[in-house]
């Protein structure tokens, strides 16, 4: 028999507690021994432990069934009786010292440059949304796409590769993930991005916006929220090899997650109006309750997909309607920066201390109870959040809400970003067109009254005026491209030397009017 281990998922474990890491019971169900054929009476009269090689046993028609399960038991270190490795298979294998901190900086500098093309990809998205037009939630719908096709196909590699070579080899998902990196560069850079004046004073604005109570709010719950979504990204794989799951089960697990939430992309917009963005966020925390409380209690790996399929509530229309809110609540020269600020609470700091968290709650109860106790977490931060909306939040999302209600109620992503630049637009036109009629009215008649203009001076008004409609169009193309203050200052400059030509007290000696083609350059001038 083996003595009791001393590690579990490579922790610690307290003496106490090694009874139930490394029984048998712990990690099979009855159902799955006796399908194994083996023999569930005497194998708890043995008391076989997990983790160790079973170098004989009485039970011989089990015995090599008894030796695959202890195998696939995730307990990595053991202390034996007498004899036997330092270490438990079946793929442990010491390594030099120097390649767990060229691994950790390689993976340290990895997720970096990951988090932020991640976190920068949104605010792209929705800009290339404004000017193209489109909905948020179908065009992450793409992302999801690649991930429940690509991820079982890694999980088949990994496991053609390690039966060749008779141990784990990770190095097929390593070379996938850079080949579709490759890809997506070259598609990025192909992509009419173009790009845009930077606001000033950014984090002045930004500081004003975050003191906000809800916006504050928003960005720390989400913290909390990374913190579920960490740990389950951190341990769950682990959870299921500890329940003997194979390589291409974890990849399924990933298609079943973002295959389910297919028809909640695609009608993210209209869910997100139905229900409230703050809403489905409390939803989100539900969701993750579920998952982290349901997978303590399975006995098979195969019985995570149904909770599995959650995931389209936890994650991919969370995420659509945390991006969506940024876009109301932010203005839009700080809509990059928002969302920023909230993918860093979200997916680095939160998943960091979610995972950092999870381990010492492993470390010290078990993988069942972290499971259980990060489920209560997300049960009772969705509470707190729900109460805290709705009796005090909510306050300033209706201010938000009924503002952009008497914008439009049915308008797609892109057309209430679009909404803002066409009303300047508009505005920009009517004040050229007003500043035209006031500068010719000044230059062809002072008496205000079309009737007072002989014959040659209604010709040649004729004429200026479709040349200044002509100016017209160039300038407002001129003005709609720039789209910057000094123009709506020139306008002002223009509306105000044209009142005072048109009152003469305010002017001792009036100039002497000057011709056609003079004037008209003049005032193109002012355009430009």
């Amino acid at each position: 028999l083996l003595a009791e281990a001393s590690e579990n998922l490579g922790l610690s474990k307290l003496p106490d507690e090694d009874e139930e890491v490394t029984n048998f019971t712990q990690h099979f169900s009855k159902e799955l021994l006796v399908s194994a054929r083996v023999d569930y009476g005497s194998l708890e009269r043995e008391d076989l432990r997990c983790g160790g090689v079973v170098l004989s046993s009485n039970l011989t028609s089990t015995y090599n069934t008894l030796k695959e399960l202890a195998a696939d038991c995730m307990v990595q270190k053991c202390s034996f009786s007498h004899g036997g490795p330092e270490v438990c298979p079946p793929d442990y294998k010491e390594s030099a010292p120097h390649v767990f901190y060229l691994y950790f900086f390689l993976r340290f500098v990895g997720t970096t440059m990951l988090s932020a093309s991640v976190t920068v990809m949104d605010p792209i998205a929705l800009t290339m949304i404004q000017k193209y037009g489109g909905e948020f939630g179908r065009e992450r719908l793409s992302s999801t796409l690649g991930m429940a096709l690509f991820s079982p196909l890694t999980g088949i590699l990994i496991d053609v590769k390690s039966k060749k070579l008779g141990y784990t080899d990770y190095s097929a998902a390593f070379y996938t993930y850079d080949t579709l990196l490759l890809i997506s560069t070259v598609s990025l850079l192909l992509m009419p991005i173009g790009a845009k004046v930077p606001a000033d004073n950014i984090m002045r604005d930004l500081l004003r916006l975050v003191q906000l109570p809800h916006v504050i709010m928003f960005i720390f719950f989400l913290f909390l929220l990374g913190n579920c979504w960490g740990f389950i990204e951190s341990y769950l794989f682990l959870y299921l090899k500890e329940l003997g799951a194979h390589n291409y089960l974890l990849g399924v697990t990933v298609t079943v997650g973002t295959l389910s939430s297919i028809p909640f992309l695609y009608g993210a917009e209209r869910i997100s109006k139905k229900i409230g963005h703050v809403n489905i966020i409390v939803i989100a925390f539900f969701a993750h309750a579920a998952r982290l409380i349901g997978y303590s209690f399975i006995g098979s790996a195969w019985w995570c997909f149904p909770f599995e399929a959650i995931e389209a509530l936890s994650v991919h229309l969370m995420w659509v309607a945390a991006a969506t809110y940024c876009a109301i609540i932010a203005p839009k020269n700080l809509l990059a920066t928002l969302i920023g600020v909230l993918g860093m609470s979200h997916f680095s700091l939160g998943r960091g201390s979610g995972s950092f968290a999870g381990g010492l709650l492993i470390g010290t109860y078990g993988t069942r109870e972290a499971f259980q106790i990060m489920g209560l977490l997300g049960l009772i931060s969705g509470i707190i959040y729900g109460l805290m909306h709705f009796f005090w939040l909510h306050k300033y999302d209706d201010a938000y809400n009924s503002k952009s209600c008497e914008e439009s109620t049915d308008y797609g992503e892109g057309e209430k970003l679009n909404a803002d630049e066409q009303e300047r637009e508009a505005s920009l036109r009517e004040k050229i067109q007003s500043a035209e009629r006031l500068s010719l009215m000044i230059r062809f008649n002072h008496r205000g009254s079309l009737t007072s203009l002989d014959r040659g001076s209604r010709l040649e008004l004729f004429r200026t005026n479709s040349s200044r409609r002509n100016s017209t169009s160039v300038e407002l193309a001129r003005a709609h491209k720039a789209n910057s203050s000094p123009k709506i200052d020139l306008l002002k400059s223009t509306l105000d030397v044209g009142h005072k030509n048109s009152n003469p007290q305010l002017n001792s000696k009036p100039p002497p009017p000057a011709p056609l083609q003079r004037h008209t350059t003049k005032v193109s001038l002012l355009y430009i």
